[in-house]
């Protein structure tokens, strides 16, 4: 397989929720960072796994250094149950597997500027994890990066299912998913309604309840697997992460961000620390 350098990818995740599926118009997150940017940086995070309890945490999360450029990967190709073949980045390493999603495209992304979604767009995180001896793998979903065909978040469980049987394939029994914003929609219903597919742990981060022809609401309560909210001090997203937090039986954490100061880019702000809280969830998920 052909191995491949790349550069990282710093991408404002004020521009990601901003152009996400039923997010907020960007000029509301914009507003809503600008008001928040005289405020203490701070997170807000449940004191436990399977706690429900919202409040202001004094553990300090855990810490990892984002990458100037992530380690090589190899370029791969899933094949999904319709026929297609998608593009992937796989890292391989430890016996813990991280299947990790990117958001979707939206019809404003080109006029907006926002950078296409694809595993290109997440190598920020996606590398660090690779770095820190977990087996990584990032496909691009139908119609994004390198996959072909035209978006389509309605069939985005079936790519998914195309990558989690890859990792089975190559022996790793212990898969967690890593969503960004619809990606973690689509793994709450591939586990529930797919008995075949059972993830050890499922991080939603941005993630909605329902994404078009996807309703993770209506299943997410009775997942075995615990579930890692990540949200952020924006109206609807944090309403979001509530509705949510009340149908999963299995809470690991809810960590809600506040924006950061105006102009400045969430990894620059939280990016150590964000990874580093998915890492002690993967860690968590996989072992437990």
């Amino acid at each position: 397989m052909q191995r491949k350098r790349s550069v990282t990818l710093f991408a404002s995740v004020l521009f990601l929720i901003a152009g996400c599926s039923g997010g907020e118009p960007a000029a509301e997150v914009a507003e809503t960072a600008q008001e928040s940017a005289s405020d203490s940086v701070e997170a807000t995070t449940t004191t436990s796994p399977f706690s429900t309890t919202t409040t202001t945490t004094t553990v300090p999360p855990s810490y990892l250094p984002l990458l100037e450029e992530p380690p090589p990967f190899e370029e791969v190709t899933l094949v999904t149950e319709d026929g297609l073949e998608l593009y992937a980045k796989y890292w391989p390493g430890g016996p813990i597997a991280v299947l990790a999603g990117h958001d979707f495209h939206t019809a404003s992304d080109a006029a907006d500027g926002n950078n296409p979604r694809s595993s290109e767009s997440e190598l920020w995180w996606t590398g660090v994890i690779a770095d820190a001896g977990y087996t990584v793998l990032s496909p691009d979903y139908r119609g994004h990066g390198q996959s072909p065909e035209n978006p389509s978040i309605k069939n985005s469980p079936v790519d998914l299912k195309a990558a989690y049987e890859f990792l089975l394939a190559e022996g790793y029994e212990t898969i967690v998913m890593a969503g960004m914003v619809g990606s973690g929609t689509a793994a709450v219903v591939l586990d529930a309604e797919d008995p075949e597919v059972e993830f050890a742990g499922i991080a939603m981060i941005w993630s909605a309840p329902q994404e078009i022809g996807l309703d993770a609401q209506r299943v997410l309560y009775g997942i075995d697997a615990p579930i890692y909210l990540v949200s952020f001090q924006n109206p609807r997203l944090e309403r979001w992460a509530k509705l949510m937090s009340d149908e999963i039986d299995h809470l690991y954490d809810l960590v809600v961000y506040s924006p950061p100061p105006n102009g400045t880019a969430f990894t620059d702000v939280y990016g150590e620390e964000f990874v580093g809280r998915l890492v002690d969830f993967i860690d968590y998920a996989g072992t437990a």
